[in-house]
């Protein structure tokens, strides 16, 4: 379900569906910054999606 931290939260694409079919989700999201602060979403057309650490520079392959 989730790549990042086994987090079903942090998988964009299963809380837009999960939303989308069930208008609600099982866990509350915060209301702002869903990732900690030291974390960055990477979006580009040849990589997909990509999660990243900035500490210590791991990386999760989210799409």
């Amino acid at each position: 379900m989730a790549r990042a931290y086994q987090d079903p939260r942090y998988n964009l694409a299963y809380v837009y569906l999960a939303l989308g079919m069930w208008g609600e989700l099982p866990w509350d999201l915060p209301q702002y910054d869903l990732f900690p602060s030291d974390h960055y979403l990477i979006r580009q057309m040849d990589s997909g999606v990509l999660l990243m650490r900035g500490g210590d520079g791991n990386l999760w392959k989210i799409l």
